[in-house]
């Protein structure tokens, strides 16, 4: 399970698939949200505010209340457990 982000209540995500992450109140991620089928828009959020965006290799869009730092510190640790 080192790749996968766990959201507790949530959901998972798998963290190989997240190519890019943005803040959800910037303009051309709520233009990328608004323009994307709802078929590839995944809501995690678990009622909380939608902090960050995450993009996915499949095309994807995973719509989070994790911040960036969380997904800093996510990400870091599963480069680093894959340098291994």
């Amino acid at each position: 399970m080192d790749n996968w982000l766990i959201l507790p209540d949530i959901g998972l995500i798998d963290g190989r698939r997240v190519i890019a992450v943005g803040l959800a109140e910037s303009s051309p991620i709520k233009r990328l949200t608004t323009a994307i089928a709802e078929d590839y828009l995944i809501i995690l959020t678990g009622g909380q505010r939608r902090q960050t965006v995450a993009i996915l290799d499949s095309g994807h869009i995973i719509v989070t209340a994790l911040t960036l730092t969380d997904w800093q510190r996510f990400l870091t640790a599963n480069r680093n457990a894959a340098m291994r």
